[in-house]
Order: C-alpha cells, then structure tokens, then sequence
C-alpha cells in the first residue's frame, strides 16, 4: 500500500459552494482523495500520497484562481489511521 499523509491548508478567496467544487476539483486532479473542502472554514481537508510535493499542492490551488496560505498539517496515515499517534 503506498503511503499517504492528511492534510489540512488554509486558503483564502472562496466565497460560496462553487468555489469549494472548484478547490476540490484541482486537489482530485493531483491525487487527492477524501476531499473537504469548507469556503465558511477556508480551508481543505484530504489525504495524499506521501511523496507530493507541498508546492503541487499550492499549485493545484492557485490554478483554480485561490490563494493557499498555509499547509496546517501533513499527518502519515499509518494502517488506515491518520492521527498522528500511531507508527
């Protein structure tokens, strides 16, 4: 199974639920799954493979016209589990 981490960034600029659409659309064409995207929060949720850069991840967020601020967190998932503790 490949490794993957969860994460969490901040991004500015969405105002309504198309904007989330948008977000999650450009993370689903990296690679990203399990995709939360929350335009009220302004951030995004999902899990990636472990080896994505955090630049592809900027990338994707700003081609789809958003501003990423911050990558909060980039927590292993380690047999199915995301939460920091387990390894």
């Amino acid at each position: 199974m490949a490794e993957v981490k969860r994460v969490r960034m901040r991004i500015a600029g969405m105002s309504c639920g198309g904007c989330e659409g948008r977000v999650a659309q450009a993370l689903q064409g990296i690679g990203a799954t399990e995709v939360a995207v929350g335009f009220r929060r302004g951030e995004a949720q999902f899990v990636i493979p472990a080896g994505v850069a955090a630049t592809t991840l900027t990338d994707a967020v700003r081609g789809a016209g958003y501003r990423p601020l911050a990558i909060e967190d980039a927590v292993p998932v380690v047999n199915g589990c995301g939460c920091g503790n387990c390894g």
